[in-house]
């Protein structure tokens, strides 16, 4: 299509044309930066990969129908795509920046040609030099996972924030998660919490989703479980797992939004059917339990394994523990031993949700007092059923 699209959401419906590729079919249809694309053939434009995957497996030679706004007028163009590769790289060679990122990027991912990272490098700084905020952003990725160049976290942090500084909402996110971890430049959780921000503020949803986790966390904000709650929302009904998971876990134990089994036992579903560990792991849990969902250890079971199977530890414990109590149970008992204790009120859900360093009282107001406490001195090891939660001096220390 010879078009870059912008994953901003400021401006409300639909995805904001970013540049056109010179010569391309965007710009032979008359489209241009700045335009805001509504649907193609029909079909609604939203700025998620699932929109552009779409658009991206359609063959060279196919028509598109675009409806667009340009200055608040709706107008209608359509597009013959071309062999987008051999597109990408004429336009790469002639200096179109675009195209260099566009070329870049089918290299670092293998999209359509042989994944060769040092070639995606060479492309994306061409494209990044000339200012392009996404091959910046995609240049900071290479750097920060060492993908094509040698691993470089302060490069990775300088690249992301020229990029963060021209509104890109990756970019920003990447540069929050620079702060919040201290990788490639000081820690700094507020830095990381105005970072977050604003790319939530433009309806990103990993944004909204880190944002949710500040929040949710008191990290570099005073602490509001509610408000943490209102960003994973908005991520979740954009689709993205891992807040679709988050907003369960919160429904599950009642932290910062009134509990409720069943809508917990909704959005589990919604993120273990996109393949997410946790998701799965959560939903297994509710099976289990029956919280939210009727009883059933052979779903359980499936959930499990299929979270095991993506090498999550507490899925691949809970799968054992269940099959070994499975096997010691008399056959007209209802329900396995370990099912019951959860029943009369020991949560089972792994507390991913927690960082190192929170507090007993932050922890137990989420799960509840523990089945157990053992004294270590200055350690106490809070049990509950199917992990246990260190804390030293007051503060956790870790999980298992």
């Amino acid at each position: 299509m010879g078009i870059a699209f912008s994953t901003d959401r400021s401006h409300g419906t639909g995805v904001r044309i970013l540049s056109v590729m010179a010569s391309g079919p965007a710009e032979v249809a008359g489209l241009k930066a700045g335009d805001i694309v509504l649907r193609a053939d029909g079909i609604e434009a939203t700025p998620t990969s699932a929109f552009f995957s779409s658009l991206q497996k359609k063959p060279a030679g196919s028509e598109i129908e675009l409806t667009y706004t340009r200055d608040g007028k709706q107008k209608n163009a359509r597009l013959i795509l071309a062999d987008r590769f051999a597109l990408y790289r004429k336009g790469a060679e002639g200096g179109d920046p675009s195209a260099q990122y566009a070329l870049g990027s089918a290299y670092m991912n293998g999209t359509g040609i042989p994944k060769d990272e040092t070639e995606g490098v060479k492309w994306l700084r061409k494209a990044a030099d000339q200012g392009l905020a996404d091959a910046q952003s995609g240049l900071s990725s290479a750097y920060a996972n060492g993908s094509g160049v040698k691993k470089d976290q302060e490069e990775a942090v300088n690249w992301a924030r020229k990029a963060a500084e021209k509104g890109s909402a990756s970019a920003e996110v990447k540069l929050g998660w620079a702060y919040s971890t201290g990788t490639g430049v000081k820690k700094d959780p507020t830095e990381a919490f105005q970072w977050f921000e604003k790319a939530a503020a433009q309806g990103f949803s990993p944004g909204e989703y880190d944002l949710g986790v500040a929040y949710f966390k008191g990290q570099g904000v005073k602490k509001d479980k509610a408000q943490g709650v209102q960003w994973f929302r908005k991520a979740a009904e954009q689709g993205m797992p891992q807040a679709e998971d988050y907003l369960g876990w919160a429904y599950d134990h009642g932290s910062g939004v009134t509990k409720d089994p069943f809508e917990a036992a909704k959005w589990y579903e919604k993120s273990a059917q996109q393949g997410s560990a946790e998701g799965e792991y959560d939903l297994g849990i509710a099976y289990l339990n029956g919280s939210g969902v009727d009883q059933d250890q052979t779903a359980a079971l499936g959930w499990f394994r299929k979270a095991a199977d993506q090498g999550y530890g507490p899925a691949a414990s809970a799968l054992a523990r269940v099959q070994a109590s499975a096997s010691q149970t008399p056959s007209d008992q209802t329900a396995p031993k370990e099912t019951q204790e959860v029943q009369n009120g020991q949560p089972e859900t792994v507390p991913q949700k927690f960082d190192i360093g929170e507090s007993i009282d932050d922890v137990v107001a989420d799960l509840g007092q523990p089945a157990k406490i053992i004294h270590q001195e200055r350690k106490l090891i809070y049990v509950y059923n199917g992990f246990t939660l260190t804390f030293v001096d007051g503060k956790l220390t870790d999980t298992n």
